[in-house]
């Protein structure tokens, strides 16, 4: 069930950084796979209050409205018919990090040392952290959410990164 899931994932006493550095070890070692397709995108839970880690008011995709909901930032990785989730990480709101969340984040096990960080900075450590790990991908795909961000683009391309991002019809470029 869906509680035993998060339960066992939350308390693990496995590191998130050593399962996803394997999943991306493995994909690496199958040449036949090699040189695919990272894309980056996040995905909402509702959510009934505010206690759950990360839960606050925020545009919910999946429902196309703002709501009280969780967020996730996922990197998958596609070539031919394999895909697989390589990199997830929760999105804790800014609101989160102030004085009056303390207690609250301790209860939900969020690391002392974690930092406030946006959507598209979470998305540039996971893709970066997949080419550290050796996980070779010829390019990224992105939603709007990233590609109206210049300085997410800006790194890709200061990364020598190929992508393909949506922009906005609205922006300015």
């Amino acid at each position: 069930d869906g509680k035993n899931l998060q339960k066992f994932m939350s308390d693990s006493p496995w590191s998130c950084a050593g399962v996803v550095k394997q999943i991306q070890g493995e994909i690496a070692a199958y040449p036949e796979i090699q040189d695919g397709m990272l894309t980056l995108d996040e995905s909402a839970d509702e959510k009934a209050g505010t206690d759950s880690a990360g839960a606050a008011r925020q545009y919910l995709g999946r429902e196309g409205k703002v709501d009280v909901g969780q967020m996730g930032v996922a990197l998958g990785y596609h070539s031919g018919d394999t895909w697989a989730m390589v990199d997830a990480g929760l999105y804790l709101p800014e609101k989160w990090f102030d004085e009056a969340h303390g207690n609250l984040r301790r209860r939900e096990h969020v690391p002392p040392d974690c930092v406030y960080a946006t959507k598209q900075t979470l998305g540039l450590q996971m893709i970066r952290r997949a080419a550290e790990n050796g996980l070779r991908f010829r390019v990224i795909g992105c939603d709007a959410n990233y590609g109206r961000d210049s300085q997410f683009r800006a790194a890709l391309q200061a990364d020598h990164l190929t992508y393909v991002a949506d922009v906005p019809c609205t922006q300015q470029i």
